[in-house]
């Protein structure tokens, strides 16, 4: 047997017994590095951009920017240059102490050489400040359909070989060492090119996606599909860029994969339940019975609505295989001890401390299926749970009534002439004893009666 030690995330794939088997290490970059920007750009409408690392949001421009489908992984951001489309962020990350890294994937029509195409930028064009990372040329920067990553005080960028304007999604990430060097990246390692690195300059710039500062506002220059937008506070080294590129969409650095939301806990009548996927490309399949989710178990597309006590599982399937640390359960359990006239001391006497969440406590129920609810036995003063407890109501010889009488609490009695007679008619109250309690119905009109009893509620 091998044994291999896994440094790095990555996708493992072997073979047991004819099965291909495939586990999603979520580890090496969760020790040492933290997303500090993730615009996954999965909205359908409205002019923000979440950010699910939970920091900063981005507002869409008036025109040239939407949320569009057929992203590398969901939803994708497009962007029209000449309709001065971008992402505005705000004065943030300016990244001036430490090393960094940005990755995103792009799509750009084939043979576009639109210049200044910004992928992400915090740079004020004209004098060295900031950084960006970009396709095609930047006046004599670059060259037209290549990547480029500018940063540091030296003003040299690093560019990539590959050609980038060829219709198809890459993806480019740019890194910048702190006293080390400074490398771009095209659809996973090795690196393009790489120099060393220098010390980054203050910029003012806004945070951008698709653009830069001019004249101290934002302007669109890339005209294409955006997706998946990273910023990390390290530089990644070649086996993150490969994870990065093979697993679009997915946050090596998250603490929670996936999620359950509300965690679980009590609920009156119902509780809506949504299931949170950071994963990017995985999707999530969910069971409500406890047991473990399978790659045929139900695929979660919607908020599960939930009206009973419910063990929910998740677990994210990315190509069909369970990822390994990415499943988690929620107990949701109902609560029936509603205002409906029953005190909970009450309930708590006979259903006992976990009274809260037992199906049988409602005021309408008849937990002994004795003819009497919960409320009547209330009344009544007996045993909700003792189907030998309470007002039965027996016929000693006709038309005399007998039932157990509790002491002070007033019945009353009512008559149906038939089984398919839908009225029933009061004719007496009577007031129990500590006994035996009787009444001669001496008003029955017809050979047979069918009667109930009732405890009055008194006030």
């Amino acid at each position: 047997m091998t044994s291999v030690t896994i440094t790095h995330p990555q996708i493992i794939f072997g073979r047991l017994r004819g099965t291909l088997l495939v586990t999603l290490l979520l580890a090496g970059l969760l020790s040492r590095a933290a997303t500090v920007l993730h615009l996954r750009f999965e909205e359908t409408g409205g002019t923000v951009a979440a950010d699910s690392a939970g920091t900063y949001p981005g507002q869409l421009s008036a025109t040239g920017a939407s949320f569009v489908a057929g992203g590398k992984a969901g939803n994708a951001l497009s962007l029209n240059g000449t309709l001065d489309g971008y992402v505005d962020l705000g004065s943030v990350l300016p990244l001036t102490n430490g090393s960094f890294s940005l990755s995103a994937w792009i799509r750009v029509p084939a043979g576009a050489t639109t210049p200044r195409a910004a992928i992400i930028s915090k740079h004020t064009p004209g004098f060295g400040n900031g950084y960006f990372l970009m396709a095609n040329a930047y006046d004599t920067f670059s060259s037209p359909g290549l990547a480029s990553l500018y940063c540091g005080s030296d003003g040299l960028g690093v560019f990539s070989q590959t050609m980038i304007n060829d219709g198809n999604w890459h993806h480019i990430v740019g890194v910048y060492e702190d006293s080390g060097s400074k490398r771009i990246y095209v659809d996973g390692s090795p690196a393009e090119q790489s120099t060393v690195s220098g010390p980054i300059l203050p910029s003012s710039a806004s945070l951008l996606i698709g653009g830069f500062t001019q004249g101290g506002a934002p302007q669109g220059y890339f005209t294409g599909l955006i997706d998946e937008v990273m910023i990390f506070d390290a530089a990644l080294d070649d086996a993150d860029v490969n994870f990065l590129f093979q697993n679009p969409g997915v946050n090596p650095s998250i603490a929670t994969p996936v999620a359950i939301r509300p965690d679980g806990g009590l609920f009156t009548n119902s509780v809506s339940v949504t299931l949170v996927n950071n994963l990017g490309a995985a999707e999530l399949r969910y069971t409500l019975d406890g047991t473990a989710p399978t790659a045929t178990s139900p695929r979660y597309a919607q908020p599960l609505l939930l009206t009973n006590r419910t063990l929910v599982t998740v677990q994210a399937f990315l190509a069909g295989f369970p990822i390994q640390g990415a499943a988690t359960n929620a107990l949701f359990e109902r609560v029936y001890a509603l205002d409906d006239g029953l005190p909970n001391a009450w309930r708590e006497r006979y259903f006992g401390t976990n009274y809260l969440t037992d199906p049988r406590v409602g005021a309408q129920e008849d937990p002994d299926a004795d003819g009497s609810t919960n409320y009547e036995e209330f009344i009544a003063g007996t045993d909700p749970l003792d189907p030998l407890s309470g007002f039965r109501l027996g016929i000693r010889s006709v038309p005399e009534l007998r039932w157990e009488g509790v002491a002070d609490v007033l019945y009353r009695v009512l008559r149906r002439e038939s089984v398919t007679a839908t009225n029933w008619t009061v004719i007496a109250e009577v007031r129990g004893t500590n006994g035996v309690a009787t009444y001669v119905d001496q008003g029955r009109p017809v050979p047979a009666g069918f009667y109930l009893l009732q405890p009055v509620p008194q006030p």
